[in-house]
């Protein structure tokens, strides 16, 4: 067998994972679709993909999962089952160790991100705490900041804060501001 029809064999099988890797594949059944022995497709495989064919079909379904659970509400359950897996346990377990988050975590994170970011993709500016105190500084609009209503009155009041903050708190902020 030629090294080109030994790559088109290694591509048919990568095509069928990749259209099936809900489904349960067995090694002997891609090695079939390879036209090739079960022990010298997965030599074969591992030397051109760089990984055995299982851990390639590993990786896959853990890809669509997480595209699954970024981009839909899809329960973990119904994931588990849309990817191939039958144990959520499994598919958990085997999740973590290649994404080092559990699959709900990755989730509930990717949501605060996606509402951090269309917070300040609306124009919210971030608030800051200055003198124990949560300021909302106001909001950008059109690349121009606009105060809050109570952004003056606030002010003041932090002024107060640091006019009376311990003398070592002063000269930390006096000596990181390059004041005397």
């Amino acid at each position: 067998m030629s090294k080109n029809e030994i790559d088109e064999s290694i591509e048919r099988t990568l095509a069928v994972i990749r259209q099936c890797y809900g489904e349960k594949i067995s090694l002997s059944y891609l090695a079939e679709v390879a036209g090739l022995s079960s022990f010298h497709f997965c030599r074969v495989f591992q030397r051109q993909v760089g990984m055995t064919p299982i851990k390639f079909l590993s990786f896959v379904r853990m890809q669509r999962a997480k595209y699954l659970l970024e981009s839909t509400t899809l329960s973990v359950a119904a994931i588990t089952r849309e990817v191939g897996y039958g144990s959520v346990t499994t598919f958990t377990t085997r999740f973590s160790a290649m994404f080092g988050i559990a699959p709900g975590q990755l989730r509930r994170q990717h949501v605060r991100n996606t509402q951090d970011m269309t917070s300040v993709a609306a124009g919210d500016a971030p608030e800051k705490l200055i003198g124990g105190q949560i300021l909302n500084l106001g909001r950008v609009g059109a690349g121009v900041f606009q105060p809050s209503a109570d952004h003056e009155s606030r002010r003041s009041s932090r002024i107060e804060v640091e006019r009376h903050a311990p003398s070592e708190q002063r000269r930390r902020q006096a000596g990181a501001g390059g004041g005397a």
